[in-house]
Formats: structure tokens, C-alpha cells, sequence
């Protein structure tokens, strides 16, 4: 079964990896804040399928899901799965947006 909660908020990067459970999946649209090389400020959108090990039932019903917004939300170039929080290390979520 997917679980829709939207949560709207002003998280930082860190509070966002905080809040993700340890043991359910989520999807997540986050707006990341960075820098380029040139000094520029951008921000991108972000769709990301937390799925840790231990929310394998769930998968099936996330991953439908999952496909649902890629397709409702075309401007969101960076999709990723993460099993782990060290696969949403800030550096590597700016290298795939950047």
C-alpha cells in the first residue's frame, strides 16, 4: 500500500536525511540548493524513492507510484533510488543535478 503525506516545509538537506524512516519508503520531490563551478546559484527538483532494505513489500506499490510522478512531473530531470542515506550524500545529489 503507498501512504500519501505531503510535507511542505523549509528543511535543510540534513533535516531532510533525518526525517526519511528507517524502516518505510517514501518518495520525495526536494528543491536542491547549490552552487555551480561559476559562483551561480541554482536549484533543482529532485525525485527520489527512499527504499530501505527492510521496506522491500512495499517496493512493488512505490515503484508504480514513483513511475506516476516522473510522468506528472516532467520538468524533474533527477530521479534516484536510495537504499541508504550515504546515496543522498549532498555532493553526489549536486554532481547528478548539476
Amino acid at each position: 500500500m503507498l501512504v500519501v503525506e505531503v510535507v511542505e516545509g523549509n528543511l535543510t538537506h540534513d533535516e531532510l536525511i533525518g526525517a526519511l524512516p528507517a524502516d518505510h519508503a517514501r518518495l520525495v520531490v526536494h528543491e536542491l540548493a547549490f552552487a555551480t563551478a561559476e559562483g551561480t546559484r541554482r536549484h533543482e527538483h529532485l525525485l527520489v524513492l527512499w527504499m530501505p532494505a527492510v521496506a522491500g513489500p512495499q517496493e512493488e506499490a512505490y515503484m508504480a507510484g514513483c513511475t506516476a510522478l516522473k510522468e506528472y512531473l516532467p520538468d524533474v530531470r533527477v530521479h534516484l533510488t536510495a537504499r541508504r542515506t550515504d546515496r543522498l550524500e549532498y555532493r553526489r545529489l549536486v554532481a547528478l543535478a548539476g
